[in-house]
């Protein structure tokens, strides 16, 4: 057989067999072709089925953080019926921009960046942390006892720490209680964001600033761990409520109940006592919105974004 007649057979055999076979393959992660990831992913079952990813504000190392909730993340998996995956974000800053982000299905965040976050993208409040029996926490200013600071008036010119401009009880209310005591905290004290709780804490002991406001459980928590002999409280202000665990705008609304009812009902489940041991606090309660007012109030009054 001549060159030209095998060129001509394998071209027809071409044009025949090709065709057909094209028909049956898609373009990779094409929409609709079976055998698809992305059609698989996006079909409405996967979709309900996909695991609920939870970001847990940034309180302490990513360590502890891990060990402190991934049990909590396991015991909501069993009672929701839906997988829970932890999230723990590098900083405040960081669950905050998961969050508007659209990354995250729950949280558990501080009552300022929960204010912020309802009026940005409507998450909803289903339940508040619950510490020291009470879902109320007050706030301290903490000084080295040889610090020679005795009343409100000597931390003028001072250089006060906390642990971040989005924290509640560890910056809104400190700073709150300053200002209402005529003391610009902007104008007449230098300000110092720790971004982590010990640090703030550590920055005191280690003269580095010289007074603190902290969350009055935090540094009770804390004062279990770090040795705070050096330091005292130089005054205690208001009280603001816990941290709340939240659901993202527009969540299935029996799914909404079934965390409720699960993180509300972690104090009297039997089977709870390691979740509630590796949190470390006593449980969640139910809560309002209505009850996040006072934060929304100070930090209007204190010209914070709120």
């Amino acid at each position: 057989m001549s060159n030209s007649v095998l060129k001509k057979a394998v071209l027809s055999f071409l044009l025949l067999v090709l065709p057909a076979a094209l028909s049956g393959i898609g373009l990779p992660g094409s929409a609709g072709t079976a055998g698809s990831g992305r059609a698989e992913a996006s079909s409405p079952q996967a979709a309900q089925e996909a695991p609920l990813r939870f970001g847990v504000l940034y309180l302490l190392s990513p360590k502890e953080l891990y060990e402190r909730w991934t049990p909590f993340a396991e015991y909501l998996s069993r009672k929701a019926g839906r997988k829970v995956d932890l999230v723990v974000p590098r900083n405040f800053d960081h669950l905050v921009e998961l969050a508007r982000s659209g990354q995250l299905d729950l949280l558990f965040v501080n009552p300022y960046v929960y204010i912020l976050l309802k009026k940005e993208i409507g998450i909803e409040a289903v339940a508040a942390q619950v510490a020291y029996g009470n879902t109320f926490a007050p706030s301290h200013l903490i000084v080295r006892k040889d610090s020679g600071i005795k009343t409100l008036d000597d931390l003028r010119g001072k250089k006060i720490a906390f642990v971040s401009h989005l924290a509640s009880s560890g910056y809104v209310v400190p700073r709150a209680y300053l200002m209402s005591q005529g003391i610009d905290v902007d104008r007449e004290m230098k300000v110092v964001f720790t971004k982590n709780l010990p640090g703030t804490l550590l920055s005191v002991l280690n003269r580095e600033v010289d007074v603190a406001g902290m969350c009055g459980v935090n540094y009770a928590n804390l004062s279990r761990r770090i040795n705070t002999e050096g330091v005292e409280i130089l005054r205690t202000t208001e009280v603001s409520p816990r941290l709340p665990l939240v659901v993202r705008k527009g969540m299935d609304r029996a799914l909404v109940a079934k965390i409720k009812t699960a993180a509300i009902g972690l104090k009297t489940d039997p089977e709870a006592g390691p979740t509630l041991k590796a949190l470390d606090f006593d449980g969640f309660d139910p809560i309002t919105d209505a009850e996040y007012d006072g934060i929304r109030k100070l930090a209007r009054q204190t010209g914070l974004p709120h």
